[in-house]
This record gives C-alpha cells, structure tokens and sequence, in this order.
C-alpha cells in the first residue's frame, strides 16, 4: 500500500461535508486499488448503492474525490453478485464522484492507478 504523501494521489478520510456528482470513471481491478489504497474503510460507502469506495486526494490541486462501485453488488439489488465477488472481478470501470475533477486529473489518475507498482 502507499502510504507516502510525496505521493499526488493519496487515501483520506470521508470529509464531513462531502457531496459530489459523477465526474468519470477509471478502470482497474479491486486488487489492485487496494494495493495502492489499502482496504476500504468500513464506513465508506452507502450499504446499498455503494458498497466499496475510496476518498483520495490529488496532493497537487487539494481537490478530494471519491473512487466507487455504484449498483454492483447485492447489497443493492439480491440478484446481482456477491461484494467479495465483484470484488474478484479482473478489471471494473470505476466512478469517480467529486468536484472540479479535471480531464487532466483523471488521466493522471488512471496512470497512476494502472502504472506497475
């Protein structure tokens, strides 16, 4: 897991006053955000439409931003898989929600999420 903030893009905790819009999507798979982020924490997420979610900060603009599934697991609706199963999945498209997310952001984003560790 990265831990270092020398790095752009680093894990926060959910702001209080947080609300966002849907700004992109990055693919990766949940393994491999979890080896750059750590574990989701528990307390991210809504329990039903949101059932894995990151908040991460880009340290070159301070803009927070949230990385998440949305209406992909059975916490949502029963027929679809199970969270550890999504979770298993090889790659996902990934929702990025927030404000002022640039183009520019979201490219850096998915090259450091996707680049070798």
């Amino acid at each position: 897991m990265i831990k270092n903030s020398n790095h752009r893009f680093v894990t926060v905790p959910r702001p209080e006053r947080y609300s966002g819009s849907s700004q992109g999507e990055v693919e990766s798979s949940y393994a491999n955000l979890r080896a750059r982020f750590g574990a989701p924490p528990k307390d991210n997420g809504d329990g039903y439409k949101v059932s894995t979610s990151w908040y991460i900060r880009d340290n070159n603009t301070g803009t927070v931003f949230e990385v998440y599934d949305y209406k992909e697991t059975n916490t949502y609706y029963k027929h679809l898989p199970s969270v550890r199963s999504f979770r298993s999945r090889p790659s996902y498209a990934w929702h990025i929600g927030g404000n002022k997310v640039t183009d520019e952001m979201l490219e850096a984003f998915a090259r450091f999420v996707n680049d070798p560790l």
